[in-house]
C-alpha cells in the first residue's frame, strides 16, 4: 500500500478511535479508555510520520471535524472527572462518619451486652 492511501486509512482509524473514546468517556468505561489513548498515540503518531513522507496537505475540513470532536471528549473527560472528584469527596466523608460511629460503641467482655455506648 502506498503512503498515502495507508495516511488516509489510518486518519480514517484516528477518527474511529476518537468516536469511540467519546463513547467510553460518556460510559465512564475507564479499561476502554486506557486502551483507546494508547491506540490513539500509536496511530497518531503513524499519521504525522505518513503525512510528512507523502508530502500530505491535511484537509482543513475533515481536520477540523477531528478537533471538534477531541474538543467534544475533552468536555466529557473533564466533566466525568469532576462527578469522580466530588464522588470521592463524598466517600471519604462517609468513611469518616463510619469510622467515628465505630468508635462510639466499644467491646465489653465482661458485660451480658456485647456492645455497649460510651457515654
Amino acid at each position: 500500500m502506498n503512503s498515502g492511501k495507508k495516511f488516509w486509512r489510518l486518519l480514517g482509524d484516528y477518527e474511529s478511535l476518537s468516536t469511540d473514546e467519546g463513547v467510553a468517556l460518556r460510559e465512564i468505561n475507564l479499561a476502554a479508555l486506557a486502551r483507546l489513548q494508547v491506540q490513539k498515540a500509536t496511530v497518531c503518531e503513524a499519521v504525522l510520520d505518513l503525512a510528512a513522507k507523502a508530502g500530505i496537505n491535511l484537509s482543513a475540513q475533515r481536520l477540523r471535524h477531528l478537533i471538534a470532536k477531541q474538543k467534544d471528549n475533552l468536555a466529557i473527560a473533564q466533566e466525568q472527572l469532576a462527578r469522580v472528584s466530588c464522588e470521592q469527596q463524598n466517600l471519604s466523608a462517609a468513611g469518616q462518619r463510619l469510622s467515628h460511629v465505630g468508635r462510639a460503641y466499644k467491646h465489653e467482655p465482661d458485660s451480658n451486652s456485647a456492645f455497649q455506648a460510651k457515654g
